[in-house]
Order: structure tokens, then C-alpha cells, then sequence
């Protein structure tokens, strides 16, 4: 939401402003992990492909935790991950068989998790 303000840059500044007040006020929260993809997604965005995977990588390790391995934003945030290495680690072909593993065969219809995503 933050980045529809065309800013992309602003908004990254903004999501780490509000990320560190929900990680010191919410901790491991569903609200909590929810920024931290919209920052990992953001991240790619604006060309920092490998910042942006560390931040999704990270993100997914806890929401497999908090939300378990099959929940729609576990998911999301797994199409999101692979979407993101696919071009940067030149791995088409594995991330084809993860998104196909997952029932996700549409690579780069990122609609389908946006309202996910930004819950």
C-alpha cells in the first residue's frame, strides 16, 4: 500500500520505520511478517535482488514457523522468493518445479497473492 505513492525508495524507508515499531511492540506477528515481505518485494523492485532475497528468505523461515509451510502467505512469499532468484541465480528451471510443486504454474502473475500479501 505504502508504495503506491510512486515513491519506491521513500516507501522502503517508510516500511523500516513501521517494521521496527511492530517488531518492538508485536514481535513475531502475523502484521509483522506481512511488512517484512512488502519490504523484500519492494526491495526487488528497486533493483537489490540480493537484499531483497535475504529479506524474503528470512521472511519465509518465519512464517513457515508462525503460519506453517502451506498457508496462502507462506506461499506468496515463496512465489515471491523464487520470482526474485530466478533471474539473479539463473534458476528458471528449479523455480518452475517449486512454483509447480506449490500448484502456482502462472510465473509472473503476482495479482493472485497481492491482496495476501499486503493483509
Amino acid at each position: 500500500m505504502v508504495a503506491r505513492s510512486g515513491d519506491l525508495h521513500q516507501a522502503i524507508r517508510t516500511l523500516q520505520a513501521v517494521l521496527g515499531d511492530q517488531e518492538r511492540v508485536l514481535g513475531l506477528h502475523s502484521r509483522t511478517l506481512s511488512t517484512r515481505h512488502q519490504l523484500g518485494r519492494l526491495l526487488a523492485q528497486t533493483g537489490e535482488p540480493e537484499r531483497a532475497l535475504e529479506v524474503l528468505s528470512e521472511v519465509l523461515r518465519d512464517q513457515e514457523h508462525f503460519h506453517g509451510a502451506s498457508h496462502p502467505r507462506t506461499l506468496a512469499t515463496r512465489y515471491d522468493q523464487l520470482l526474485v532468484a530466478r533471474p539473479t541465480q539463473g534458476a528458471q528451471t528449479a523455480a518452475s518445479a517449486q512454483l509447480l510443486q506449490c500448484g502456482l504454474d502462472r510465473p509472473g502473475d503476482w495479482s493472485a497473492f497481492d491482496a495476501v500479501a499486503d493483509g
